[in-house]
């Protein structure tokens, strides 16, 4: 599993090949990715819509503030799926 926070969003290219690379790893379960606002989580999530497609949601998004206040710390892949990392001990 990897994590990646982004903080500012860049341009469709960089996460065309930022993505393609994660997507090339062939023993990665997941990607959390963690966005610092909606614009940079609509940027990446678009490229990975568009460019990934035919393959296997590997990377799944939340916004820095919505994980905060999420005690289940839901990440959601582009097709909505979940990956809850917390809950009740």
């Amino acid at each position: 599993m990897a994590l990646e926070y982004e903080s500012t969003a860049k341009s469709s290219s960089r996460y065309r090949e930022k993505l393609r690379k994660l997507y090339s790893i062939g023993n990665l379960v997941a990607v959390l990715y963690v966005c610092e606002n909606q614009s940079v989580k609509n940027k990446v999530l678009e490229t990975d819509r568009t460019h990934f497609e035919s393959v296997r949601a590997l990377v799944h998004y939340t916004l820095a503030d919505d994980l905060k206040q999420d005690p289940l710390m839901t990440f959601y892949d582009r097709n909505n799926e979940t990956i809850e990392l917390g809950g009740s001990v």
